[in-house]
């Protein structure tokens, strides 16, 4: 690692990295909007874009892991009641609040 003071430092070949860095980071930042667009011509559709971000993350990960954490939701998911079986599926029962007419 060059150190500053501790000899000449290659300006052409800082430049040639710092140009590359920032383009880089440019596209980096033009393919961050055109996801972005895509997720909102999604959300007009009527998809749930929450869940497409959720599968998405899962799809990057190692098929093992993802398995895992899976298995894990589904557990807590059954723990805490939120479904009738750990389907992901079908939505427990939920409780019923009767209303009254006010008169």
């Amino acid at each position: 690692m060059k150190k500053l003071g501790s000899g000449s430092v290659d300006a052409d070949k800082l430049r040639n990295f710092s140009d590359q860095i920032l383009a880089a980071e440019e596209r980096k930042a033009d393919e961050a909007g055109e996801a972005s667009e895509l997720y909102k011509s999604l959300k007009a559709e009527g998809y749930d874009v929450k869940a497409l971000r959720f599968v998405l993350r899962m799809k990057k990960m190692e098929s093992a892991k993802a398995q895992d954490l899976w298995r894990a939701i589904e557990s807590y998911a059954h723990a805490l009641g939120l479904f009738d079986q750990a389907d992901m599926i079908t939505p427990a029962k939920t409780k019923t609040v009767e209303t009254r007419p006010t008169t």
